[in-house]
């Protein structure tokens, strides 16, 4: 594996009552954000499954941080740092924006959760990727791309090292072009948050690509 390397993938292959994948490599460095694009049916979520612990290969290998990566399971990829926005959405519906970013460690104060200081740490999340939602707003009066959204905003809270983003349309009533996502990664990698996180030094996005991604790594 080559220095600076995050994620390799050496002659991948999984099939099912066909071949889906044939001999994939690729590598993802740190800072990268890697659209793969195909048609339906080209292997595109496979590949994404595999990264994220959902489903295995049948052949090749995988290397993350320089060491051999084959996750059992999502929790053993999450505990890896990868974290994976998957087509079916995650969250709460009645739960506010900032509890569900916030679900697994919500600020407390006496047993009772800080609410001044959940919507605090919510903004400073959504403002590390320019998105404007009400920390208090319930889940289920946001529409369905504010509602992907927030789950990849999710992906900067904790040990993120990889975001896995598994959606199969262009997220609906929210301008994401290159720029948003170069937003991220400035902040993610070049700031980062010590409250939140360590770091997000690359993103693999599955996405219906405009003339102003020309920046990002496509395959």
């Amino acid at each position: 594996m080559e220095k600076g390397s995050l994620l390799k993938t050496d002659d991948l292959c999984k099939s099912y009552a066909v071949p889906v994948l044939k001999n994939i490599s690729f590598e993802l460095r740190p800072g990268e954000v890697h659209a793969l694009v195909g048609e339906n049916g080209a292997g595109k979520s496979t590949l994404a499954k595999i990264i994220g612990g959902i489903i295995k290969q049948d052949e090749g290998s995988l290397q993350f941080l320089g060491r051999s990566y084959q996750p059992a399971s999502i929790r053993e990829a999450e505990e890896a740092g990868v974290r994976m926005v998957q087509q079916e959405l995650n969250l709460l519906a009645n739960l506010s924006v900032g509890e569900n970013l916030f679900l697994t460690r919500l600020p407390k104060t006496m047993g009772f959760i800080n609410y001044p200081r959940l919507h605090t740490e919510t903004r400073q999340v959504l403002n590390r990727m320019s998105l404007e939602l009400n920390p208090a707003q319930p889940v289920h009066t946001l529409g369905i791309g504010q509602q992907q959204i927030l789950e990849i905003a999710a992906q900067l809270i904790g040990e993120c090292r990889l975001g896995v983003e598994e959606l199969v349309y262009a997220v609906r009533g929210i301008h994401r072009d290159g720029h948003w996502y170069a937003n991220i990664g400035y902040h993610a990698v070049g700031e980062g948050t010590a409250a939140y996180n360590n770091s997000v030094p690359a993103k693999l996005v599955r996405h219906h690509l405009k003339s102003d991604f020309l920046s990002i790594n496509c395959s």
